[in-house]
């Protein structure tokens, strides 16, 4: 079984089924949990809400600290709402969030492979680097958030939004783009891109760990 979740902090919409919902409603948020027990699905699906331009925002990581809670009793996967939002909004539909509820279980059952696997994806990063006092740093999709503290030089950049709800949690703030971040000392990253070379100061370096 499949269920279709668009959270809300006090709503939160469902849709339920094989192939395709069986049933759709609201229920109280505080509820879901017992619900998803009683149904006993396979996979759950929740929408994932961003901006309008694609930014992460303060109700994606209460969404995201939600879909960690399920995903300790459920396989939980996560799916970019915007474009079910839109719709359910489009339709003028009385329960819209019951309706983004199925569309999110539609989007999930027609294409899965472009939903995300909930899953940790932090890891200990044990080489040292030497950061000079107020260098400015950028973390780019950089796996240990606790590599360096949550001070206003250091920027963190990750399109793996479970990553940037670990960063947020421990009080940086996250962008999910590079742009208009201006140029820094020391980039530290996982993945090498000819981008980051952009934002690098003169004598600045780019280390990859």
């Amino acid at each position: 079984m499949i269920v279709a979740l668009d959270y809300g902090e006090r709503r939160t919409g469902i849709a339920f089924g094989e192939n395709i919902p069986r049933k759709i409603e609201t229920i109280n948020t505080e509820k879901v949990l017992n619900t998803l027990k009683k149904l006993k699905p396979n996979v759950v699906v929740i929408g994932l809400p961003l901006s309008a331009s694609g930014r992460y925002s303060e109700q994606t990581f209460k969404t995201l600290k939600f879909a960690f809670e399920i995903s300790k009793y459920f396989k939980v996967y996560m799916i970019d709402e915007r474009f079910t939002t839109k719709i359910a909004n489009k339709m003028h539909a009385k329960d819209k969030d019951a309706v983004s509820a199925y569309l999110i279980f539609e989007t999930y059952v027609q294409n899965p492979k472009i939903s995300l696997e909930l899953k940790d994806p932090t890891r200990k990063v044990l080489e040292k680097v030497k950061i000079p006092p107020g260098a400015r740093v950028l973390l780019h999709e950089f796996p240990d958030p606790d590599f360096v503290k949550p001070e206003e030089n250091v920027s963190v950049v990750t399109k793996n939004p479970f990553l940037a709800y670990m960063y947020h949690t421990r009080g940086f703030f996250v962008e999910r783009y590079l742009k208009d971040l201006g140029k820094f000392d020391i980039i530290l990253t996982s993945i090498m891109l000819n981008e980051l070379e952009e934002h690098l100061k003169e004598n600045g370096k780019i280390v990859c760990l």
